[in-house]
């Protein structure tokens, strides 16, 4: 399950996959992270001593290249397959967001709740988060959502919107081709 996972993420291995994945995890770039962050969901479900060992010895690494990328992404975050962060870090993103399938997020992004209030972002499947937009209290975006650089969302978006730049600023429905042409 997990290097399935892995493999979404990171298409077109080759023959010498572990090479491969030894690399990236040495490598401190936004693949080596979200590689490291998928080992370390994939540990924290293990049980064994084996197993929390390689966890810690993980944690370490994964906490050093966090700081180094400026990333704030805790591995008990929900993210699904097919995620990418096409242009690097800086990132906050809190621990009890969830994220559907094959998003792109861009730089600078906040994904966090309110202070003192519960829930957390819910966000769909198939969604651009543009540059500098900022997620924030407990709203629920819907699949196919284009959320432009700089919006700044508090309330639930429906799917195949278009998110302008602003206050929940809604433009259209045309969400869908949009994120298409990026997914490209």
């Amino acid at each position: 399950m997990w290097l399935s996972e892995v493999t979404k993420d990171f298409e077109n291995l080759g023959k010498y996959t572990f090479l491969w994945y030894l690399r990236v995890l040495l490598r401190i770039d936004s693949n080596g992270a979200l590689l490291l962050f998928r080992t370390l969901q994939f540990l924290n479900k293990k049980k064994g001593f084996f197993y929390r060992v390689l966890y810690r010895v993980f944690n370490d690494r994964y906490n050093k290249v966090c700081g180094y990328l400026n990333l704030s992404l805790s591995p008990i975050t929900s993210i699904g397959s097919g995620v990418v962060f096409p242009h690097g870090f800086p990132l906050v993103i809190n621990s009890a967001t969830k994220i559907g399938k094959n998003c792109i997020i861009h730089p600078c992004v906040l994904i966090g709740r309110d202070r003192g209030k519960d829930g957390a972002p819910v966000i769909g499947n198939n969604v651009f988060v543009g540059n500098g937009a900022k997620i924030i209290g407990n709203p629920c975006i819907g699949d196919w959502c284009f959320i432009s650089p700089g919006a700044v969302i508090t309330k639930n978006i429906p799917a195949n919107s278009v998110v302008g730049f602003g206050l929940n600023n809604i433009i259209n429905g045309d969400g869908k081709i949009h994120v298409e042409m990026y997914q490209k």
